[in-house]
């Protein structure tokens, strides 16, 4: 109902004013969620960049669609349109650190392993504090099977925060655990958040 009434409240206010510039996000974010997302509903997704082609956030909310789409059920062209649209708000504006991120974790699901270390590891350049980027790419080197990155990783995650019991737990299974693919770190980015 928490999804359905949302859209149906939204579905009014946009009749009451038409010209909200997140019309077309969140009408799309609705649609995709309910699963009635057609060609029409393709053509909201793809037209949020083209109302602002030269602002990077336009590109960033397309890519974030794109990755709720790919996340409720659809197929691996969107995580594709996820990662082409997200390069592109990067392109715009190569300082917004958390885009990285996501562009990496995007990589990262689709098996580009090296991609998403790389803007990962940019994500922390520019943001070194930012914890959940060092969960993110703890979780890159655990796909790639890289015991040793994994764990110091999880240990710069751990400078951060040391009141976090749990790092100090994952620290030590990593470094006992004999494949570090089978540990399950916490981490990933909620389909929910739109930019």
């Amino acid at each position: 109902w928490y999804v359905y009434g949302g859209c149906r409240v939204f579905s009014w206010t946009l009749k009451l004013n038409p010209f909200q510039e997140l019309a077309p996000n969140y009408s799309a974010a609705c649609s995709i969620r309910l699963g009635v997302l057609s060609q029409e509903g393709q053509e909201k997704v793809t037209r949020i960049s083209r109302l602002h082609p030269k602002r990077s956030a336009a590109y960033a909310m397309e890519s974030n669609l794109e990755y709720y789409w790919y996340v409720y059920g659809g197929g691996t062209e969107h995580l594709a349109a996820a990662i082409e649209t997200m390069r592109q708000a990067i392109e715009l504006d190569p300082y917004f650190a958390r885009r990285y991120g996501r562009l990496g974790y995007y990589y990262l699901l689709s098996g580009k392993l090296d991609m998403a270390q790389e803007n990962m590891k940019m994500e922390l350049r520019m943001e070194p504090e930012y914890l959940p980027g060092w969960l993110l790419l703890a979780k890159s080197y655990q796909a790639a099977g890289d015991k040793s990155e994994v764990v110091a990783a999880l240990k710069k995650a751990f400078v951060l925060r040391p009141d976090l019991k749990e790092l100090k737990f994952l620290i030590a299974q990593a470094e006992s655990i004999g494949d570090i693919r089978q540990m399950v770190i916490p981490g990933g980015i909620s389909p929910e958040i739109l930019e």
